[in-house]
Formats: C-alpha cells, structure tokens, sequence
C-alpha cells in the first residue's frame, strides 16, 4: 500500500508524516497538538488516544512523527508508517460517538485478561471490570463454553494481531458487555442490561 509523505506548517512548526490514503483527518488533530506546544525538542513522547508517538527533528523547528511499532515490539520500535496508529483512533472515537458515550482510556501497553482458547471460540464476550490496578485495562475476555480457568495477560495491542475489529471497544466504560460471534461484534450491553448495540 502506497504511503502518503504528508508535510504540514503549523505555528511556526513544519511536521512530516508517513501514512496511507484517508487518514489526513487523524493526522491533523495530532499536528494540531502539538503546534499548540512550545517545547518541541528531538525525541519528544507524547500519547495521542491509545498510542504513543515521537517528534524526530530533521532540522530547527521540522519534525518527522514516528509511532510505536505494532508490527514489531512497540515497547521499543518506532515507525515512520502512522497507518496503524492513525486508523486505531477514529476506529475507537466512531464507536463512542455512535453509542453516545465518554470514551474511557485505554492505552496498548494496558493489560487485558482473556481465557485460554478464546480466539479459537466461535462464541465470545468480552466484559470491563472497575480496577485500580496500574496497567490493568479491567477488560476480560472469555467464551461460552469454556470449562477451565486457564487464563493469561495480554497486552491490549496483541488484539491487533489475533482480531482488530475488537480494538474499537476498549473504550468502552466499566460494566459494558460485547458479545462476539464468529469474530464479529454482534451485540454491546451497557450497565445496566441494555443492549445499546446495533442500533436499532
């Protein structure tokens, strides 16, 4: 897939960026962020959403924006190609907005808790728990027929890897349930019980 090598002036600010076609939107509201900023110096982290970026300075006050990695190990790697990074955000924020609720955070690097197997099942739910654990997400994910308590943690990026359509509802609020069949949401639950998803 071509990538776009996108150049942006912005308070006195030029910033470059790598990303694929129909995401110019995404890559404006961080540009924007950052243009608001006056102490933009080379190597620069900052979050955005679920993910985290870099300023790379190329020259004085130009910068190329690279993401943590997902296709490679995002607690270290960085990419010039935005494209996952850039598509997780609207993916996320057009949920919220559809279901008319206040995002809660999520970050990639938050843990979710999900049983054995779980991706193999044909029926799925995932369900968010109030936490106060650091890094914990409070997001567990079993199925239907599960007879054991096997469980692992995972990071919540990994489900970019095993089902990507799942990434949008991690932000989700507590006591939410997403029930998924065959890889597919197929209903949301809000707190109380009430099936809020599709919309009808």
């Amino acid at each position: 897939m071509e990538l776009l090598d996108t150049k942006i002036e912005s308070n006195g600010f030029i910033f470059y960026g790598k990303f694929s076609e129909g995401l110019f939107q995404e890559w404006l509201k961080i540009t924007t962020i950052l243009a608001s900023k006056s102490d933009l110096q080379n190597e620069f982290l900052f979050q955005v959403g679920f993910s985290i970026y870099k300023l790379i300075e190329i020259e004085k006050q130009q910068f190329r924006i690279v993401s943590i990695d997902y296709e490679a190990n995002p607690f270290k790697d960085f990419t010039e190609d935005l494209t996952v990074a850039l598509w997780i955000q609207p993916e996320q924020a057009s949920l919220a907005k559809e279901l008319q609720i206040n995002p809660s955070e999520i970050r990639f690097d938050d843990k979710i808790l999900i049983a054995k197997g779980v991706f193999e099942d044909e029926h799925a739910y995932l369900q968010r728990q109030n936490t106060q654990s650091l890094k914990d997400s409070g997001w567990f994910m079993g199925y239907q027929r599960q007879d054991n308590e096997d469980f692992v943690c995972i990071h919540a990026f990994e489900l970019l890897k095993w089902n990507p359509k799942l990434i949008k509802v991690l932000v989700l609020p507590t006591d939410y349930l997403v029930i998924v069949n065959d890889g597919e949401i197929h209903s949301i639950l809000n707190d109380c019980d009430e099936e809020i998803f599709p919309i009808s």
